[in-house]
């Protein structure tokens, strides 16, 4: 899980060798990034994307993978 407090640009756009290395990413993006420049980099890396906010904070929380996942066991 990346929660990096506002430095999603830093690590996603700018730096983002390492991407390519993952099979699933989840990702709390914050209020003051990017959130749709993120989101179309990181799916160029990943096939699937699902949003697994349960309620708990206005950020997104969401998943990336490279294969497709319906829902988290955690999620009714």
């Amino acid at each position: 899980k990346m929660d990096i407090e506002g430095a999603e640009e830093k690590v996603v756009l700018h730096n983002n060798d390492w991407i390519s290395k993952v099979d699933f990413l989840i990702i709390e993006l914050h209020d003051n990034v990017d959130k749709p420049r993120i989101i179309d980099t990181l799916k160029i890396f990943f096939n699937y994307t699902l949003d697994i906010n349960r309620g708990g904070s206005q950020k997104p929380l969401l998943l990336f993978s490279k294969e497709k996942i319906e829902k988290l066991p955690f999620q009714n």
